[in-house]
């Protein structure tokens, strides 16, 4: 019995203080987050603190208006577009009136994150916010605007562009010509890439099909002389067999009795004899059959089918400057990144930087088709500067420029 009251009595406890945590919440301003100060009741029951609406009103260019309006006691209303602050409910937004109150009307375009009317646009995060944004501090350190100026900026920037594109129908149908025409170039380029691969493939195709061949026929032909061998190791034994081949013939002549005649014809017969009971007791077949010596080892062949792709350009050279050096001549020498495709050849280009700026910047100086990874640059201006350049180029283009080296000329 006496548990059951304690533990009605918790019950009690826990339950008051829920509903007390509760309390506290409906006592929290939806603006600053604190207990209320000063409340404004808003016609949708929702509350404000006094502070909180005097700093929006002040935000919005009206910091004494909420004053003057309390004071009054009640004359009229801050009129509606001034002074707005918004349910937290996000449906309605109202103005400030003299009895703390506002005049409520429906909504437009809302704040995703507070259910509020949008009043200003944050150019930092390109969005629109509302007041409880700004109040909050979310977009804090931000350039926000008022909605109107960021609607007149944007509808100028618009009405600019428009204006602009209007005024160039001719090179847009133009562009879109040398489009079209890009296209057809597109078309044409793509099909002849396609059968040049698809000739190249057939090549492969053909060069592995002969290479097949090949090598079937040498196995045919290894196959063949084992065959042979084997056949006539098979031949032998035959003879062995009782009453045929060379044992017959041997039980005929140790059925001779005439001395002289047997040893005549014993006198071979007992070398063959004896090569084939040699063979008989040390038996081994006289060809393998094995084929192993006739595996591939097609695995870097497959590798290489594999990665097979089209051909890349070459990466930018690295223009190695502990070799690279100006006198009366300049020397440059550069390499390839490891992993880089081949280049079949360089391009060099060169200018002078010094010259004086009213004469404008001089024109690159090209060397093509430079075989190798340097080269020597004869007769440079003395005491001037320099900047170098080096690209690769293979069947697929050229490639990406290196960086960019300055060197010096002695001076004269």
């Amino acid at each position: 019995m006496a548990e059951g009251e304690e533990m009605q009595a918790f019950t009690s406890i826990m339950d008051a203080l829920t509903s007390m945590k509760n309390m506290e919440k409906e006592l929290l301003c939806p603006v600053c987050q604190e207990m209320y100060k000063q409340p404004l009741v808003l016609p949708c029951t929702h509350n404000v603190c006094q502070a909180c609406a005097r700093e929006v009103l002040g935000q919005q260019g009206y910091p004494d208006r909420l004053d003057r309006l309390l004071k009054s006691g009640g004359a009229g209303t801050c009129g509606v577009g001034v002074g707005m602050l918004g349910c937290p409910s996000g449906r309605w937004k109202g103005s400030i009136t003299g009895q703390g109150h506002l005049s409520v009307f429906q909504g437009g375009l809302m704040c995703p994150d507070h259910k509020e009317e949008v009043t200003h646009y944050c150019k930092t995060c390109q969005r629109l916010v509302c007041q409880l944004c700004r109040v909050r501090r979310t977009h804090s350190g931000h350039k926000i605007t008022p909605v109107l100026s960021a609607y007149q900026a944007l509808k100028d920037k618009l009405t600019k562009s428009l204006t602009y594109i209007l005024g160039n129908q001719d090179t847009v149908q133009t562009q879109i010509c040398e489009l079209e025409e890009t296209v057809r170039h597109t078309e044409v380029s793509g099909q002849q890439a396609k059968e040049e691969v698809s000739q190249l493939v057939r090549g492969l195709g053909a060069v592995l099909e002969e290479k097949r061949a090949s090598l079937l026929q040498a196995i045919e032909e290894c196959q063949q002389e084992r065959l042979a061998r084997l056949s006539a190791q098979i031949q032998e034994h035959r003879s062995l067999l009782d009453g045929s081949g060379l044992v017959g013939y041997a039980q005929e002549v140790l059925k001779e009795t005439d001395q002289p005649c047997f040893v005549q014809a014993a006198k071979q017969l007992h070398n063959r004899i004896a090569r084939a009971t040699e063979a008989l007791q040390m038996f081994r077949p006289a060809a393998s059959s094995s084929f192993r010596h006739c595996q591939l080892d097609v695995g870097r062949e497959m590798k290489l089918l594999t990665e097979l792709n089209f051909l890349r350009v070459p990466e930018a050279p690295v223009i190695d400057t502990q070799r690279t050096f100006a006198y009366d001549q300049i020397f440059l020498c550069w390499r390839l990144p490891p992993h880089s495709p081949p280049a079949w050849h360089y391009t060099i280009e060169f200018r002078r930087t010094d010259v004086p700026a009213q004469s404008g910047p001089t024109r690159w100086q090209r060397r093509e088709e430079v075989r190798g990874t340097s080269a020597l640059l004869e007769n440079p201006d003395t005491g001037s500067v320099y900047v170098l350049r080096v690209r690769g180029c293979n069947k697929a283009g050229y490639g990406e420029y290196s960086e960019d080296v300055h060197l010096h000329t002695p001076p004269a």
